[in-house]
């Protein structure tokens, strides 16, 4: 469609300098031509330019079928609009800028369905089971401690508190001995333990033919008690030549763990005393009753081993016990503590 011809305008135009007369005419000629000739032309002109312009578009903007647009830039300045190269809607990349208000992703498309971390989180997780990988839920401490669900994963710290909470056996305190006069332990909890158990590791006395002491307390280690009457003990010892005895004392200041006369040897080779001491209801108000097995090298250079038993004879809880030597110090050797409690 060819452009329509606008008339130009024919006449004088207005100017200062004329004639007031001519100046009149010229005004009158140039609003009869704006009036009947411009404005229909420009009528005529407007629609044309639109179609031109539909035209052009039309001509030159890319098929979006199977295609998305890859760039599209806009000069304001000259009004101005750029189409650059295009991208498969299956494989678009997009580099930077923010996308706002659209609708949420779904999880099939790679989104997670929401548009907060809370209702992602609820949509994108699953039950934990054996396979299952990605977004599981975290059990909270006192869902680890009830431990029903099949559905949750406990966190480490949660594991942690399971066996803490949970554990029939657990460690308590050790002592590493260097030299030491007494070996002390205070960590009896009657909330938590019904026994405990003292585990020896080569503790060996620093003088020749000592015995292993043994004394308990009733106000959490301040005092212990060492009256002549407030234990009771008995121990069997066997030697490696097939000799054995028996020794007791039934109202004493002390309980012998190990035989005396030869008592526990500390010369080379005489690795001290090895074994298990074991308090039976401590937190009981009664006569506490106390048990044990260990193995050592008498001061003969002998393999022994006691089997005893030995009472707190007071109606009284314990709540801490010491151990020491019958002379001098305590050379080396470990000390471990374990409290059991039924659960």
């Amino acid at each position: 469609m060819p452009m329509p011809v606008i008339t130009p305008y024919p006449d004088a135009t207005p100017e200062k300098g004329q004639g007031q007369t001519t100046f009149d005419t010229n005004i009158d000629n140039f609003l009869n031509w704006l009036t009947l000739e411009l404005v229909p032309d420009f009528a005529t002109f407007i629609p044309w330019a639109d179609g031109l312009r539909a035209t052009l578009v039309a001509a030159n903007l890319p098929s979006l079928t199977g295609n998305a647009l890859n760039t599209v830039r806009v000069n304001a300045a000259e009004d101005d609009v750029e189409f650059a190269s295009l991208q498969e809607p299956s494989a678009v990349t997009i580099t930077g800028g923010t996308i706002t208000g659209i609708t949420d992703l779904a999880i099939a498309d790679g989104g997670t369905g929401a548009s907060t971390a809370a209702t992602a989180f609820t949509a994108l997780k699953q039950d934990a089971t054996d396979t299952a990988t990605g977004v599981v839920e975290l059990a909270t401490t006192a869902e680890g401690n009830t431990g029903t669900s099949t559905t949750l994963v406990p966190a480490v710290s949660v594991v942690k508190s399971m066996i803490d909470a949970n554990a029939s056996y657990k460690f308590i305190a050790t002592a590493d001995i260097s030299s030491d006069a007494t070996i002390s332990f205070t960590g009896f909890d009657a909330a938590k333990y019904d026994y405990y158990d003292f585990v020896f590791m080569n503790v060996i006395p620093e003088t020749d033919n000592a015995v292993l002491l043994m004394y308990t307390s009733t106000d959490g280690g301040s005092s212990y008690d060492t009256g002549a009457s407030d234990y009771g003990w008995v121990l069997d010892t066997a030697y490696d030549n097939g000799t054995s005895a028996v020794t007791a004392d039934n109202l004493d200041s002390k309980m012998n763990i190990t035989a005396g006369a030869p008592g526990v040897g500390s010369a080379a080779g005489e690795d001290g005393i090895s074994g298990i001491i074991r308090v039976w209801g401590p937190h009981l108000a009664r006569d506490t009753n106390i048990s044990w097995q260990t193995v050592f090298m008498d001061s003969n250079g002998r393999l022994a081993t006691n089997t005893g038993a030995g009472q707190r004879r007071a109606t009284s809880d314990v709540d801490a016990v010491r151990f020491k030597c019958s002379s001098a110090s305590i050379e080396s050797g470990t000390i471990t503590m374990y409290g059991g409690r039924n659960v």
